[in-house]
Protein backbone atom coordinates (compact mmCIF):
# COMPACT_ATOMS: atom_id res chain seq x y z
CA UNK A 1 0.00 0.00 0.00
CA UNK A 2 0.74 3.49 -0.61
CA UNK A 3 0.75 6.70 1.31
CA UNK A 4 1.11 10.03 -0.17
CA UNK A 5 1.72 13.21 2.29
CA UNK A 6 3.98 16.20 2.94
CA UNK A 7 7.26 15.51 3.91
CA UNK A 8 8.15 16.34 7.44
CA UNK A 9 11.70 16.91 8.58
CA UNK A 10 12.42 13.41 9.39
CA UNK A 11 11.69 12.47 5.70
CA UNK A 12 15.18 14.70 4.66
CA UNK A 13 17.48 12.06 4.85
CA UNK A 14 15.44 9.71 2.95
CA UNK A 15 14.61 12.74 0.37
CA UNK A 16 18.17 13.37 -0.58
CA UNK A 17 18.97 9.53 -0.82
CA UNK A 18 15.78 9.43 -3.27
CA UNK A 19 17.29 12.51 -4.73
CA UNK A 20 20.72 10.85 -5.51
CA UNK A 21 19.36 7.74 -6.41
CA UNK A 22 17.34 9.56 -9.52
CA UNK A 23 20.40 11.21 -10.64
CA UNK A 24 18.49 14.98 -9.39
CA UNK A 25 21.48 15.69 -6.87
CA UNK A 26 23.59 15.37 -9.23
CA UNK A 27 21.75 17.70 -11.60
CA UNK A 28 20.59 20.25 -9.06
CA UNK A 29 23.35 20.26 -6.75
CA UNK A 30 26.77 18.84 -8.28
CA UNK A 31 29.53 18.27 -5.97
CA UNK A 32 27.25 18.60 -2.66
CA UNK A 33 27.97 16.00 0.13
CA UNK A 34 24.74 14.06 1.67
CA UNK A 35 25.26 16.45 4.80
CA UNK A 36 25.22 19.50 2.30
CA UNK A 37 22.45 18.36 0.66
CA UNK A 38 20.25 17.47 3.79
CA UNK A 39 20.77 20.88 5.08
CA UNK A 40 19.78 22.24 1.49
CA UNK A 41 16.71 20.45 1.46
CA UNK A 42 15.83 21.17 5.08
CA UNK A 43 16.52 25.27 4.82
CA UNK A 44 14.12 25.33 1.64
CA UNK A 45 11.27 23.39 3.23
CA UNK A 46 10.00 27.09 4.19
CA UNK A 47 9.56 27.80 0.54
CA UNK A 48 9.53 25.02 -1.41
CA UNK A 49 6.73 22.05 -0.88
CA UNK A 50 8.17 18.74 -0.54
CA UNK A 51 5.55 15.59 -1.23
CA UNK A 52 6.31 11.78 -0.72
CA UNK A 53 5.20 8.12 -1.41
CA UNK A 54 5.71 6.10 1.60
CA UNK A 55 5.56 2.27 0.90
CA UNK A 56 3.56 1.10 4.27
CA UNK A 57 3.85 -2.36 3.90
CA UNK A 58 4.02 -5.08 6.47
CA UNK A 59 4.33 -1.78 9.26
CA UNK A 60 7.36 -1.08 7.43
CA UNK A 61 7.27 2.61 6.16
CA UNK A 62 10.05 3.17 3.50
CA UNK A 63 9.82 6.67 1.46
CA UNK A 64 9.98 5.71 -2.49
CA UNK A 65 8.93 9.07 -4.22
CA UNK A 66 9.29 12.82 -3.94
CA UNK A 67 7.58 15.80 -5.57
CA UNK A 68 8.70 18.97 -5.09
CA UNK A 69 6.52 22.11 -5.20
CA UNK A 70 7.73 25.65 -6.19
CA UNK A 71 5.91 29.27 -6.37
CA UNK A 72 6.07 30.00 -10.03
CA UNK A 73 7.89 33.32 -9.01
CA UNK A 74 10.88 31.45 -7.98
CA UNK A 75 11.50 29.76 -11.61
CA UNK A 76 10.25 33.53 -14.02
CA UNK A 77 13.90 34.18 -14.61
CA UNK A 78 14.99 30.32 -15.71
CA UNK A 79 12.31 30.73 -18.60
CA UNK A 80 12.72 31.67 -22.29
CA UNK A 81 11.90 35.65 -22.77
CA UNK A 82 8.26 36.57 -24.07
CA UNK A 83 6.69 33.35 -22.84
CA UNK A 84 3.73 34.12 -21.25
CA UNK A 85 3.69 32.94 -17.75
CA UNK A 86 1.21 33.14 -14.98
CA UNK A 87 2.54 34.02 -11.29
CA UNK A 88 -0.04 32.59 -9.63
CA UNK A 89 0.95 29.18 -10.89
CA UNK A 90 3.21 26.18 -9.31
CA UNK A 91 5.98 25.51 -10.39
CA UNK A 92 6.85 21.22 -10.45
CA UNK A 93 10.93 21.40 -9.45
CA UNK A 94 11.44 17.57 -9.62
CA UNK A 95 9.79 14.29 -9.10
CA UNK A 96 11.72 11.36 -8.48
CA UNK A 97 11.08 7.35 -7.67
CA UNK A 98 13.89 4.83 -6.37
CA UNK A 99 14.91 2.67 -9.21
CA UNK A 100 13.20 -0.61 -7.43
CA UNK A 101 9.78 1.24 -7.60
CA UNK A 102 9.42 2.51 -10.85
CA UNK A 103 7.19 1.48 -13.38
CA UNK A 104 4.05 0.95 -10.99
CA UNK A 105 2.66 4.21 -12.41
CA UNK A 106 3.82 6.10 -8.49
CA UNK A 107 5.34 9.46 -10.27
CA UNK A 108 1.87 10.00 -12.31
CA UNK A 109 -0.16 9.29 -8.75
CA UNK A 110 2.46 11.64 -6.75
CA UNK A 111 2.32 14.08 -9.37
CA UNK A 112 -1.50 14.12 -9.70
CA UNK A 113 -1.57 14.10 -5.95
CA UNK A 114 1.16 17.22 -6.01
CA UNK A 115 -2.08 18.78 -8.08
CA UNK A 116 -4.31 18.23 -5.29
CA UNK A 117 -1.87 19.83 -3.02
CA UNK A 118 -1.15 22.96 -5.11
CA UNK A 119 -5.07 23.61 -6.04
CA UNK A 120 -5.53 23.72 -1.96
CA UNK A 121 -2.58 26.23 -1.81
CA UNK A 122 -4.19 28.35 -4.10
CA UNK A 123 -2.60 27.70 -7.64
CA UNK A 124 -4.18 27.98 -10.66
CA UNK A 125 -2.02 25.68 -12.41
CA UNK A 126 1.50 24.60 -12.73
CA UNK A 127 4.51 24.60 -14.82
CA UNK A 128 7.26 22.19 -15.47
CA UNK A 129 10.14 21.97 -17.44
CA UNK A 130 12.94 18.91 -18.33
CA UNK A 131 15.80 18.25 -20.89
CA UNK A 132 14.47 17.23 -24.58
CA UNK A 133 16.52 14.09 -24.27
CA UNK A 134 14.42 13.23 -21.00
CA UNK A 135 12.02 11.37 -22.77
CA UNK A 136 10.10 9.25 -19.50
CA UNK A 137 9.55 12.55 -17.83
CA UNK A 138 8.20 14.05 -21.09
CA UNK A 139 6.02 11.04 -21.26
CA UNK A 140 5.24 11.84 -17.57
CA UNK A 141 4.41 15.17 -17.92
CA UNK A 142 1.94 14.41 -20.85
CA UNK A 143 0.43 11.47 -19.26
CA UNK A 144 -0.39 14.00 -16.13
CA UNK A 145 -2.14 16.63 -18.65
CA UNK A 146 0.35 18.82 -19.16
CA UNK A 147 0.43 20.46 -22.40
CA UNK A 148 4.11 21.40 -24.13
CA UNK A 149 4.04 25.50 -24.70
CA UNK A 150 7.77 25.92 -25.14
CA UNK A 151 11.50 24.74 -25.82
CA UNK A 152 14.19 27.16 -25.83
CA UNK A 153 17.95 26.71 -24.83
CA UNK A 154 18.87 26.40 -21.44
CA UNK A 155 22.62 27.14 -19.76
CA UNK A 156 21.73 24.13 -17.71
CA UNK A 157 21.57 21.72 -20.13
CA UNK A 158 24.01 19.92 -22.20
CA UNK A 159 24.91 20.92 -25.54
CA UNK A 160 22.15 20.22 -28.12
CA UNK A 161 19.77 19.34 -25.28
CA UNK A 162 16.50 21.77 -24.98
CA UNK A 163 14.59 22.37 -22.81
CA UNK A 164 10.96 21.72 -22.93
CA UNK A 165 8.25 23.88 -20.96
CA UNK A 166 4.84 22.53 -20.16
CA UNK A 167 1.82 23.27 -18.43
CA UNK A 168 -1.28 22.76 -17.30
CA UNK A 169 -4.51 24.48 -15.58
CA UNK A 170 -6.45 23.42 -12.91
Amino acid sequence: MFEFRHAKSSDVAGIVRLMQNTKYAQYIYPGKTFSELKNLVLDSMKIKKYLVCIDSNKNIHTLVGYFIILPMTWKLSHLPKGLETSKNFAYHAGVGIHSKYRGKGLATKLTKYAFKIAKRLGYKGMYADVGSDNESSIKLQEKCGFKEIARHKSKLRAKGIKNVVFEIRF
